[in-house]
């Protein structure tokens, strides 16, 4: 059941933003945008996601309200910093959500999630992102994970059917990145499918954690 008509309520931080509406919830869905887009583009999904999934939006320096900081030229203390703010939400049953960069910055935290929260990630939602093996099309900041690290959490990539930043022969390999159950999910549209799609990946992302509270 939705949250349809149900007041919602937001406790805010620098790096996170937690809607609920006090209900008892089995598991949180966190969120992470794409380069250049504020969490603003996940706030929306709070009405639309299933009554027992309680949302969190993430913040990077740079973007939504913290426009004014300085951006993080190396992704290995961006990676410990998003680490140290996320974790007092890993220790609970919890699924992660991107979006291009934050696809990458979502499957990072899960394998730290995974070493130091052990049990609690329970799926991961890779949207609109190349397989880290997979040739850039643009310099990266970080380095590419490699393959014998994989994750074993499912795992779903989402891509658009017109998506040239990831189109679906580059989102393929992302099934070498889980040794747990992997889906590929093709929807129309281009790289910012995400707004179009939304209630198609709300459908989705209902559907998977609906699963987990059965």
């Amino acid at each position: 059941m939705k949250r349809a008509g149900k007041a919602l309520h937001t406790q805010d931080s620098k790096w996170l933003t937690v809607f609920n509406t006090d209900q008892p919830t089995d598991i949180r869905l966190i969120c992470f945008s794409q380069a250049g887009a504020g969490p603003d583009l996940f706030c929306t999904w709070a009405q639309g996601l299933n009554d027992h999934i309680e949302l969190l939006t993430f913040t990077l320096p740079t973007h939504g309200e913290r426009q004014d900081e300085t951006p993080d030229s190396e992704w290995s203390p961006l990676l410990a910093d998003s680490f140290t703010a996320l974790k007092p939400y890993l220790s609970e049953p919890h699924a992660l959500f991107g979006h291009g960069l934050g696809a990458i910055l979502a499957f990072e935290l899960a394998r730290l999630s995974e070493a130091q929260c052990p049990g609690q990630t329970r799926h991961l939602f890779i949207s609109g992102r190349r397989s880290p093996d997979s040739p850039p099309i643009s310099p990266l900041l970080h380095s590419q994970p490699s393959a014998d690290l994989s994750l074993n959490v499912p795992l779903t990539a989402i891509c658009g059917s017109e998506d040239p930043q990831a189109p679906v022969e580059s989102m393929v390999n992302w099934r070498e990145f889980t040794r747990r159950e992997f889906e590929l999910i093709e929807v129309a549209g281009n790289h910012l499918f995400i707004t179009p799609q939304r209630q198609r990946l709300l459908q989705i992302v209902n559907t998977h954690l609906g699963l987990l509270s059965e």
